[in-house]
């Protein structure tokens, strides 16, 4: 083999090694495009104003609201520039006067739900429920979900996991009318 050819099999070699060390710790480091940005309420400084006069919350300026009505009530989106920013959450007239959901209340409900690291919740002045991680496949596997009710609507938030600051960022700001 002619060493012009063994010096190029050597860049290409390095060449590559380099791209797979590039990837491999810029995903470790949560660099590259899609990385998921971490919130406060301080990073929150749009409201977001129910129509019906239910609720109100905090969120990024540059997030859209979307709102849809769906079969079961309404459907709201919080969504930022990436897909991977931003929650979207079920709005749904229950007929029971709950006041809390909990993480047995689910259990009975839907026997087969994946919940890890259940921790109640407080939402507002008056919200109770329960957060957990589930395996939402719409959301990567691996999802955060909160759960809560207040005056006879249940409000069930799911977000990719990596949202996770955001969902709790929102939640802090969030005020029952």
């Amino acid at each position: 083999m002619s060493s012009k050819i063994k010096i190029v099999i050597v860049i290409f070699i390095a060449l590559v090694l380099t791209g797979f060390a590039f990837f491999y710790f810029s995903k470790e480091k949560g660099g590259g495009e899609g990385a998921p940005a971490s919130f406060s309420e301080k990073s929150l400084t749009e409201v977001y104003e129910d129509p019906q006069g239910r609720f109100t919350f905090k969120h990024p300026e540059n997030f859209t609201v979307s709102v849809y009505p769906d079969e079961l009530g309404e459907m709201l989106v919080l969504q930022g520039k990436n897909a991977n920013e931003g929650f979207q959450m079920r709005i749904q007239p229950i007929d029971e006067d709950l006041t809390v959901i909990t993480a047995e209340r689910i259990r009975q409900d839907l026997p087969d739900i994946v919940m890890t690291d259940t921790q109640d919740v407080f939402v507002g002045e008056g919200g109770k429920g329960v957060a957990f991680i589930s395996n939402d496949p719409l959301f990567g596997g691996k999802s955060r979900e909160v759960w809560f009710a207040h005056k006879q609507v249940f409000y069930q938030i799911t977000a990719y996991f990596s949202a996770d600051s955001l969902v709790q960022a929102v939640l802090g700001s969030w005020t029952f009318k």
